[in-house]
């Protein structure tokens, strides 16, 4: 498939008519997972005959994006049953030909008790997401201490992927990142630099102020691969 093939069939994406602040429900857009999806597929094929999963997949967009690409199975999980059902409302209207699975479950709740995952160890071959970057400070104690939102997204896809784990993250991270990848024995990889636009919130009352200029973040797309 072209590239302005698939992002033309993203346009058709439902996504978020009110999204929810606090879990940092920022879309994204059918030209970014274009570009992710063919790029994951066509450079790394880590894609095509795997088994993948998103943690955070909101309405669908990474995921569709990624199944285009045939995928052998790919695992949903998000914690906001609202996202899910616009989620499953998308891949309805998609007839997908590969089985897609959703699942409702917190990752900081997963993170924090083992057992509710060591059944899905290494089960999967890629996880390809958007973590919240942690700007609503969802923070939780760990052996490791405090983890940010994001880091905790990226600690339980190394759990789940045998291979390659593809996320979107902050610039202002990417050391640190770097730094908690070798300690889980992975290697982090810069695969491109972008600019993420996300809306601006009234900070007295939460909500998105209307016609307001978005604000540009500088973002690093990485590919985390467990090393042998």
């Amino acid at each position: 498939m072209k590239l302005k093939e698939l992002e033309s069939h993203l346009q058709e994406i439902e996504t978020f008519t009110d999204p929810k602040l606090y879990l940092e429900q920022y879309i994204t857009t059918p030209h970014l997972a274009s570009q992710i999806a063919f790029n994951i597929d066509k450079i790394y094929d880590d894609i095509h005959s795997k088994n993948l999963c998103e943690f955070g997949i909101g309405t669908g967009m990474l995921t569709i994006a990624c199944s285009f690409f045939e995928p052998s199975y790919s695992l949903g999980v998000d914690i906001d049953t609202d996202a899910l059902a616009i989620c499953q409302k998308n891949l309805d209207y998609f007839e997908l030909e590969n089985p897609v699975d959703l699942i409702q479950a917190d990752v900081k709740q997963l993170l924090l008790k083992k057992e509710n995952y060591e059944k899905f160890s290494n089960l999967f071959d890629t996880c390809v997401m958007n973590p919240p970057f942690g700007t609503k400070n969802q923070r939780i104690e760990t052996e490791e201490k405090q983890l940010g939102i994001d880091i905790q997204f990226l600690k339980i896809a190394s759990e789940f992927c045998s291979n390659s784990v593809y996320s979107l993250h902050k610039s202002v991270t990417r050391e640190y990142i770097k730094i908690k990848a070798k300690q889980w024995n992975m290697k982090m990889e810069v695969v491109s630099e972008l600019k993420y636009n996300i809306p601006k919130v009234d900070s007295r009352n939460k909500k998105l102020i209307k016609d307001a200029k978005e604000k540009d973040i500088a973002v690093d797309f990485l590919r985390l691969t467990h090393i042998i």
